[in-house]
C-alpha cells in the first residue's frame, strides 16, 4: 500500500520525482524571496537616496537664496547709511571729495557699476569716474521709486550707462543692473537729491558658483535665478527672460524644498528651490533660486543602485538555486531507498532493510519505524486506552481534591446534628464552617466575576447611588479585619451628598475589595483612611494606608490577573490576586477608571476610584 500511494504521488506529480520536486520548490522560493527583498531594498533605498539629492539641491537653493539675500542687504544698508551721512547736500566745492569717495567706494566693492549723487531735479551732480555727469535722470525709475520710497529696483537693462561701461559691447551679453538708491537730505531735513547705485547682476552669478562648487562633478545641472513673475533673470543663455515652469504653484505652498518639474521644453527635471525672503529691513526682489538637472541625470546614482540591488538579488538566487538542486539530490536519493523498502515490506517481505548510506538521521529514525510499523501501531492503541483510563482517574482524582476543603465543613456539620455539643463549641463549628464557606464563595464568586466580565456577561442594576452609603457598607464588611489587626480605619466623607448612577451592589464590592487589599498590606497598628470629594463633574473615592507600598513596575502591573504573587507578605492571607482586576474592570463599566499611586517601598499606598458625579438634572429624572 505505502509503495503504491507513493507511486500515485510520482504519478500526480506528472512523473517528477521528489529531487525534482524540491529543487523547483526552494528554487522558486528562494527566487520569489530575492526578488521580493530585492524590491523592498529598491523601495528603501532608492527612495531615499531620491530624498537625499532632492534635499541636497534644496540645500544648495537656499544656501544661495541666504548669501543673495545677506549681500544684498549689506550693499542696501550701505547705501542707506551713506545717503543719511549729513555732508551729502553740502555745496558744490565738495564735488571732488564726493567722487574720490565714491570712487573708493567702487574699489572696494567692484560689483558697484556706477555710483553717483543727483540734485532734486534728477541733474546727476557727482559720480564714480565722472560716468553720467551732467545727464539728467529724473524720468529714471529708480530716481522716482527713490523719491516715492522704493529703494530697491529688479533686474534691468541700462543702455546709456552700458554703452560708456562697455563701448565694444557687439556680440557681448548685455550689461544689467540691480538699482539701490535713497534720497539724501540738507541740513533742513529737506530732500536735496538721490544717491543711487547700480549694482552689476555679475554679482549674483559669482555667488552661484560658489555655492554650485559641491556639483561641480555633476553634468548638467544649471542655476536659475528667477524674478517674482517667475522669469528667468539669470541661468542659460536661451531661458532668459523666458518662465520655463509650466506649473509654479509648487513654489508657493513652501518657500524652500525640491520637486520634479516638466518645463516648457517638454522635459522633466528636479528642481531644488528656495524663495528670496529678504535680510533684516533690506525687502528683498522676491526672487526664487532654483537648481535644476534632468530628471535621468539626476537619479542616475539611484538608477545605479537600483541595477546593484537587482544583479546582487540575481546572484544569490542562482547560487541558492545550485544549493537547492543540492539539496534536493541530497533529500530525495535516500527517501527513494526507503520507499523501495516499504513496497518489500508491503509485499510481505519483513527482513531488515538494509542500512542506507548517506542517510540523515530522520532518515534512520523512519528506517526503525518501518521495521516496527505494526507492533507501533498496536502499542498506540494500547496507550491510546491507557490514555484514556488515566484521563478518567485525573477527573476522579481532581474531584476528590475538590472535595477535600468540604471535609472540616461536613464534619463540623455532622457534629452539629448528631452530638449535643455545648454553646462554646457550637459557636466555634459555626464559626469554622462560615469562614470555610465564606471563604471558598469569594473566591468562586471572584473568579466567576472575572470570567462573565471578561466575556461581558455582567450586568449592572444602574440607579441612582448615595456614595456615602455605599462606604459605610464596605467599611461594615472590612472592619472586623482591620479589627483584628488593631488597624485604625477612618472615613472622611464630609457633609455633602455624593450621587452617581451605579449598580450598589458592585460598588460596595469595588471598595470592599481596595479596603480589604489595604487591611492585608497594612501592618498591625497601621491607619487606613476612605476620603471622598467632589472636584468639577466627578467624584473621587480614595482609600489610603501606610503599609508596605509599591514600587514603580509593581504599580504597572497592580491591575493585572495574580499580582498578588510579587507583592512579599503572609501567605496566610489567602485570595487569588483577581480582586484588583476585578474592580477596575467594574469601575470602568460605571464609566469612570481605578488609579493607584505609592511613593516606594514602606511608603504606603493610595487607591483612587473617579466616577461621573451624578447632576441635579438626572436626579429629578
Amino acid at each position: 500500500m505505502l509503495r503504491s500511494k507513493y507511486i500515485n504521488m510520482q504519478a500526480a506529480a506528472g512523473e517528477l520525482g521528489l529531487s525534482a520536486q524540491l529543487m523547483l520548490l526552494l528554487s522558486g522560493l528562494v527566487l520569489l524571496i530575492t526578488l521580493v527583498l530585492a524590491g523592498v531594498l529598491d523601495t528603501l533605498f532608492t527612495e531615499r537616496q531620491k530624498d537625499d539629492i532632492g534635499q541636497q539641491f534644496a540645500e544648495l537653493a537656499i544656501q544661495a537664496t541666504d548669501k543673495l539675500d545677506r549681500s544684498l542687504f549689506e550693499r542696501y544698508r550701505e547705501v542707506q547709511l551713506l545717503a543719511n551721512q549729513p555732508g551729502l547736500a553740502s555745496s558744490a566745492s565738495d564735488l571732488d571729495q564726493k567722487r574720490r569717495l565714491l570712487e573708493e567706494m567702487q574699489k572696494t566693492y567692484a560689483y558697484y557699476a556706477w555710483l553717483g549723487i543727483t540734485d532734486n531735479e534728477g541733474k546727476v551732480l557727482v559720480s564714480a569716474n565722472r560716468l553720467l555727469e551732467g545727464v539728467n535722470v529724473a524720468k529714471r525709475p529708480w530716481f522716482q521709486k527713490a523719491l516715492k520710497g522704493i529703494h530697491l529696483n529688479d533686474v534691468h537693462e541700462a543702455a546709456l550707462l552700458a554703452k560708456l561701461l562697455q563701448p565694444d559691447a557687439a556680440g557681448k551679453e548685455p550689461l544689467r543692473f540691480i538699482d539701490v538708491a535713497f534720497p539724501y537730505r540738507d541740513a533742513q531735513g529737506r530732500i536735496a537729491g538721490v544717491f543711487g547705485t547700480h549694482l552689476s547682476l555679475a554679482w549674483a552669478a559669482d555667488i552661484e558658483k560658489s555655492v554650485m562648487q559641491p556639483l561641480a562633478r555633476r553634468k548638467h545641472v544649471d542655476t536659475l535665478i528667477l524674478d517674482k513673475n517667475m522669469a528667468v533673470i539669470m541661468g542659460p543663455q536661451a531661458l532668459l527672460g523666458k518662465r520655463p515652469l509650466q506649473d509654479a504653484a509648487f513654489a508657493a505652498v513652501r518657500p524652500s524644498g525640491y520637486a520634479v518639474q516638466r518645463f516648457g521644453d517638454g522635459k522633466t527635471y528636479l528642481a531644488g528651490y528656495s524663495k528670496s525672503q529678504g535680510h533684516s529691513f533690506s525687502p528683498g526682489l522676491g526672487w526664487t533660486v532654483m537648481v535644476v538637472q534632468d530628471i535621468d541625470a539626476a537619479y542616475a546614482p539611484v538608477a545605479a543602485l537600483r541595477y546593484q540591488i537587482l544583479m546582487t538579488g540575481m546572484c544569490i538566487a542562482a547560487l541558492f538555486a545550485m544549493l537547492a538542486l543540492w539539496l534536493a539530490g541530497r533529500t530525495s536519493r535516500p527517501l527513494d531507498l526507503l520507499a523501495a523498502s516499504a513496497g518489500r515490506i508491503e509485499a510481505g517481505d519483513m527482513g531488515d532493510i538494509a542500512p542506507i548510506p548517506g542517510a540523515y538521521r530522520e532518515i534512520g529514525v523512519l528506517r526503525t519505524s518501518l521495521q516496527s510499523l505494526i507492533g507501533k501501531l498496536r502499542a498506540r492503541e494500547s496507550a491510546m486506552a491507557q490514555a484514556n483510563k488515566r484521563k478518567d482517574e485525573f477527573l476522579a482524582t481532581l474531584a476528590h481534591e475538590l472535595r477535600n476543603p468540604l471535609a472540616p465543613i461536613a464534619s463540623a456539620a455532622d457534629l452539629l446534628r448528631m452530638a449535643k455539643a455545648d454553646e462554646a463549641q457550637q459557636r466555634r463549628l459555626g464559626e469554622m464552617i462560615g469562614r470555610q464557606t465564606r471563604h471558598m464563595t469569594g473566591l468562586v464568586d471572584d473568579l466567576l466575576d472575572v470570567s462573565r466580565v471578561t466575556r461581558g456577561e455582567i450586568a449592572l442594576d444602574l440607579r441612582a447611588v448615595r456614595l456615602q452609603d455605599v462606604i459605610a457598607e464596605a467599611v461594615e464588611q472590612v472592619a472586623p479585619l482591620a479589627a483584628a489587626k488593631n488597624q485604625g480605619l477612618d472615613t472622611q466623607v464630609g457633609t455633602g451628598s455624593a450621587m452617581v448612577m451605579g449598580d450598589r451592589k458592585r460598588l460596595v464590592q469595588v471598595l470592599a475589595n481596595l479596603l480589604n487589599n489595604a487591611s492585608k498590606y497594612t501592618p498591625v497598628g497601621g491607619r487606613i483612611v476612605v476620603g471622598l470629594s467632589a472636584p468639577a463633574d466627578r467624584i473621587l473615592l480614595s482609600v489610603q494606608d501606610n503599609g508596605i507600598g509599591m514600587s514603580a513596575d509593581l504599580m504597572e502591573h497592580a491591575f493585572e490577573l495574580f499580582t498578588q504573587e510579587t507583592r512579599k507578605t503572609d501567605r496566610s492571607l489567602g485570595g487569588l490576586g483577581v480582586g484588583l482586576a476585578l474592580s477596575k474592570r467594574l469601575v470602568e463599566l460605571h464609566g469612570g477608571a481605578l488609579t493607584v499611586h505609592s511613593e516606594g517601598k514602606d511608603l504606603g499606598s493610595t487607591f483612587v476610584v473617579s466616577l461621573p458625579a451624578l447632576v441635579e438634572a438626572e436626579l429629578a429624572i
